[in-house]
């Protein structure tokens, strides 16, 4: 049997020490750190062998991070709602962090099944500031080094 199929039917480690974060039912989800085209950090996860969801940033001139987008894919729709995107946030502030982000920044655009509603509520319990810029425009704001930007 091929890598792939052992990949796919038991979640097996796509590569030696690669790190991972865990789902709400403790499934493994396998992560990779690299830039996309040298923008900003970018995250990807895979699961049983599929690239299921990433989070894409690309720094700006203030010394912060515009979140460009996180997503799991709708093709990968049945993962949703397992505290996945919670944890590659989380995941994704600590990079930022580490890599002397003095904040992020971004906007909530709805796509894919979501809601600005939900949106909003969600970048709000991850610990953004979310504020109406315009009406019906609402952008998200995390502040990393404790003072105002």
């Amino acid at each position: 049997m091929s890598l792939r199929i052992f990949e796919r039917w038991f979640n097996i480690e796509p590569w030696k020490n690669a790190e991972y974060i865990t789902d709400n039912h403790g499934e493994k989800f396998w992560t990779s750190w690299g830039t996309h085209f040298g923008l900003g950090p970018k995250l990807w996860v895979y699961y049983r062998g599929n690239w299921v969801a990433t989070v894409e940033s690309a720094w700006n001139n203030d010394g912060g991070l515009d979140l460009a987008d996180i997503i799991i894919f709708e093709r990968y729709q049945e993962l949703r709602q397992r505290g996945i995107g919670k944890k590659m946030m989380k995941l994704f502030v600590e990079k930022a962090k580490h890599e002397g982000a003095k904040f992020i920044w971004g906007f909530i655009s709805a796509h894919e099944g979501s809601t600005v509603e939900y949106l909003r509520e969600w970048y709000s319990r991850q610990g953004f500031d979310v504020f109406e810029a315009e009406p019906n425009i609402f952008h998200i704001l995390m502040n990393l080094e404790g003072g105002e930007r």
